[in-house]
């Protein structure tokens, strides 16, 4: 059996080596992947120390684009499992990754955008629950700054300050994943 190149599409997956992921190939890959409806599988487990930002960009934008993914998890990040839990779980063994998949579900923290609107809604076990309505240029500045385009440092140290945000290295990261479809079907409401 050969073995797959780095970003070589299969007939269901795209295989990413950990050791190649950065914010803009995480971004790269999970739209390709979304792009040929394949699954994303991270080859190496994927740990929270100098590739933070990276692997943070990647679980979001695989959470928000519904992109099924498969990694393991390469030691304990150093956040909470509250921080993450929202996010697309790893595989493997671990407490804190038996915790993550347990403690799942589908937009526990996220937002949507509307014409003049951000609403964010934050309902992530063992902590405050949150439905946020952001408006006018708040609205802007919320969504520029959790889509990495501008270091808005007054909104960034509220984010932070209600948990809703980590800083990581020098950046930032937003935690909620921007809700781009809705996940029940319109026939069930």
């Amino acid at each position: 059996m050969r073995t797959a190149e780095p970003g070589e599409l299969w007939p269901d997956h795209l295989v990413v080596p950990a050791a190649e992921l950065t914010v803009a190939r995480a971004r790269g890959v999970v739209r390709r992947a979304q792009a040929f409806a394949r699954r994303l599988v991270i080859t190496d487990p994927l740990s929270f120390g100098e590739r933070a930002p990276a692997v943070l960009r990647l679980l979001t934008d695989a959470t928000a684009r519904r992109v099924p993914l498969e990694w393991t998890l390469g030691g304990e990040p150093p956040w909470p499992v509250r921080t993450l839990v929202h996010l697309t779980p790893p595989a493997g063994r671990g407490e804190y990754a038996r915790r993550w998949r347990d403690g799942h579900r589908a937009g526990l923290c996220c937002y949507r955008v509307g014409p003049g609107f951000v609403r964010v809604r934050d309902l992530r076990p063992d902590g405050e629950h949150r439905d946020v309505l952001i408006t006018g240029a708040l609205a802007n500045r919320f969504v520029a700054l959790a889509e990495d385009a501008a270091a808005d440092e007054a909104l960034l140290a509220d984010l932070v300050d209600t948990g809703l945000a980590v800083r990581v290295d020098e950046g930032h990261h937003v935690l909620p994943h921007r809700l781009l479809r809705w996940p029940i079907p319109h026939t069930e409401i």
